[in-house]
């Protein structure tokens, strides 16, 4: 059994059966209606809080785990037979929680390492890397070669994806109400892209079956011929929708492995329902 034990945070959007096959250690970020708040994938599913966001006003809010909660997690760990703690986090840049995780370790004694990463992501993309430092410590690889696989894939990994309405970007303040008004006449779908940590356009399509086309496309630019690729495909309460983009990716594409999986309470809260992304990184 590996002593370096792996630990991420919720908005890694990993599928359970993952997170039970490779021991991984999930710290949960929180989603805040009005007064209530939910612990991601704990306390809240998917389908429940996509439920509850459609009947809600107002935008929920989102909290990180506190300094306090990463250090109690660490030293369980540790007590647990952990030599070694790799934690992984989503981009800096949107959230606190990598910051959040180096104030957990400093509170600890020297006797727990600790080594915490900034994934430069978030969603599947974490996860993709999350995954490969959690095989790479079930094979015995030590501190060091894991390390280099996290800091590979930050740089290869590929995040692109569309959200189906505007309504929520424009709620949490990403752009102007005009703008989400116009969108939505139009049938304007934006596809967004993740780069140096942070959320940035990359192009607008009208009308969903396009953007899906266009996903397929701009990998396929991103994509060498008979290039082997690891792949995700990350969807908000639209299975339906997702299925198809794997079909397509699966046509195109020498995908290794595949995974399907559903956008969580905190990520959802600023894409909104009807989000589909596809995720990738060259092998």
């Amino acid at each position: 059994m590996s002593k370096i034990k792996i630990v991420t945070d919720s908005t890694a959007d990993l599928p359970l059966d993952l997170i039970k096959q490779y021991d991984i250690t999930v710290v949960p970020l929180a989603v805040n209606f009005g007064s209530t708040s939910y612990l991601e994938g704990t306390e809240i599913s998917p389908k429940d809080f996509y439920t509850k966001l459609s009947a809600s006003e107002i935008l929920p809010t989102t909290s990180q785990p506190s300094p306090g909660d990463f250090a109690t997690v660490f030293k369980e760990l540790a007590e647990n037979g952990a030599e070694e703690i790799v934690s992984i986090h989503l981009s800096s840049k949107l959230s606190g929680t990598y910051q959040s995780a180096l104030l957990g370790k400093s509170m600890l004694a020297d006797s727990i390492k600790v080594n915490v990463f900034d994934s430069q992501v978030v969603t599947m993309g974490l996860g993709l890397i999350v995954i490969a430092a959690a095989r790479a410590a079930k094979e015995g690889n030590n501190i060091e070669e894991i390390s280099r696989i996290i800091t590979d894939l930050q740089s290869k990994m590929n995040i692109f994806f569309v959200v189906d309405t505007l309504e929520y970007l424009q709620k949490g303040g990403r752009i102007g109400k005009a703008s989400s008004v116009m969108g939505a006449l139009l049938n304007i779908k934006p596809i967004l892209t993740l780069a140096d940590g942070e959320v940035h356009p990359y192009e607008k399509v009208r009308g969903k079956g396009k953007a899906l086309e266009r996903l397929i496309e701009i990998a396929n630019t991103n994509i060498p011929s008979d290039q082997k690729i690891q792949c995700a495909i990350v969807h908000s309460s639209c299975l339906d929708t997702a299925l198809k983009l794997h079909e397509k990716v699966l046509e195109q594409f020498n995908c290794t492995e595949i995974f399907i999986s559903d956008i969580g309470a905190v990520v959802g809260t600023h894409v909104g329902p009807g989000t589909i992304a596809l995720i990738f990184y060259i092998i």
